[in-house]
């Protein structure tokens, strides 16, 4: 559990009061390589903290995956318009790896915000930090080319890049894997 408390901590420190009744509402869960932590038309219960392995978020469109985003732990994840609005999702998040994570159910979540002002702050920070992410990611894909966005991505998965399947990167990065072949081949040229 310590990973989970340093994670929260380098957002924001709640208080020993809060850790401890956080503490004892954290649950642990793991999942296998290609299990759904959520499906799209459920509805996201859960909070996770990612602390073993690797993840994704995203859509599946006309049998065609949109990836969101890869999460690398340690990390804190959901669906986050499901999990706020408590409505059906329209993300899958599936273990690219053997995970292990915490969780936290929305209603655990809504009565720590209600009794520890700390907690509603640090749940108000990575909520912010996860609406930046989605602004970025945005920016991104319409403004970089595909080869900048390949170059991005090797920058900040490249402790992992191993274990992502191509055609996910291809997916990530809003190309095909015939387009993503060609860039690597031009990289690796230099």
């Amino acid at each position: 559990m310590k990973d989970f408390f340093e994670y929260s901590d380098s957002t924001h420190k709640i208080t020993q009061e809060a850790k401890e009744d956080m503490a004892s509402r954290l649950q642990t869960a793991s999942f296998k390589k290609g299990e759904h932590l959520l499906r799209d038309g459920q509805i996201c219960r859960r909070v996770y903290f990612l602390k073993k392995g690797l993840a994704k978020m995203y859509l599946n469109k006309d049998g065609k995956q949109v990836i969101h985003k890869f999460m690398v732990a340690p990390i804190m994840f959901a669906a986050p318009e499901s999990f706020l609005s408590q409505r059906p999702s329209r993300v899958w998040l599936t273990a690219l790896t053997d995970i292990e994570t915490y969780t936290l159910t929305y209603k655990d979540i809504m009565e720590l915000c209600d009794h520890h002002h700390s907690v509603e702050r640090l749940i108000r920070l990575h909520a912010a930090r996860m609406a930046m992410t989605i602004i970025d990611r945005v920016n991104t894909h319409f403004f970089d080319s595909a080869s900048e966005r390949y170059r991005s991505f090797m920058e900040e998965f490249k402790d992992v890049y191993d274990e992502i399947p191509l055609g996910d990167i291809a997916a990530y990065l809003g190309i095909s894997q015939v387009s993503l072949s060609r860039i690597r081949a031009k990289k690796d040229a230099f």
